[in-house]
């Protein structure tokens, strides 16, 4: 990503086969919530799942407003 982002990437996507906070979060979802929270404030990241086969769009990070996640 930081080869993207010194090209002033706004934005990305990302697909996941889980919530981005499951019962395995501390080894993906924590981590990759914190990189962009400390590395990419202000890139909107949407990250798409099929997990629970429901249609849900939210925000799991609260200290992150750029992070959406789209079920």
């Amino acid at each position: 990503m930081a080869k993207y982002h010194s090209q002033q990437m706004r934005a990305v996507v990302v697909f996941g086969h889980a919530t981005i906070v499951n019962a395995r979060r501390q080894y993906f979802g924590l981590p990759f919530m914190k990189l962009l929270r400390m590395e990419y404030p202000e890139v909107v990241v949407l990250y798409v799942h099929g997990d629970g086969h429901t249609f849900d769009v939210n925000r799991p990070d609260v200290h992150n407003p750029n992070l959406y996640q789209l079920e």
